[in-house]
């Protein structure tokens, strides 16, 4: 399965798309341009989901919540200070909830991710997945 994470040029906002089809990808332009309601209605008119990876990051700032279908409240890569924050404002906004590695070192492998009885065999199982909620988050730190 393939999935992307995409960073606004003019925001620094940072977006997890899943459900990306690699040939549809292929053919878009720069989609580091778009603003987040055209990054959502894009993603959206594909059956793709948007999430905001790491939200409280220092120098990240949060996307309007209208624009997102969820947020990563767990990246391993992030202080848990700033993971709770994002569970929190997830909540708040009634957001879906999704927890990732995020690594860029050895020692972030593995410390995200979700666990799931269901079966995620192509992009179609990982959306109603996510939809329903239906996982354990693994967060390690």
């Amino acid at each position: 399965m393939f999935g992307m994470e995409l960073r606004h040029y003019g925001t620094g906002a940072d977006y997890l798309i899943y459900g990306v089809d690699p040939q549809w990808l292929k053919q878009q332009k720069n989609l580091m341009f778009p603003w987040e309601k055209s990054i959502y209605e894009l993603m959206h008119a594909q059956g793709y989901l948007v999430f905001q990876a790491h939200p409280f990051r220092p120098y990240i700032l949060r996307c309007n919540p209208k624009y997102i279908d969820g947020v990563e409240i767990y990246n391993g890569k992030t202080p848990k200070s700033e993971n709770d924050k994002a569970f929190e404002w997830a909540k708040k906004n009634n957001k879906l909830m999704v927890s990732g590695s995020d690594f860029h070192t050895r020692e972030h492998v593995g410390r995200g991710g979700i666990i799931t009885e269901e079966k995620i065999n192509n992009n179609e199982d990982l959306i109603r997945v996510l939809k329903s909620q239906n996982f354990e988050m693994i967060k390690t730190y």
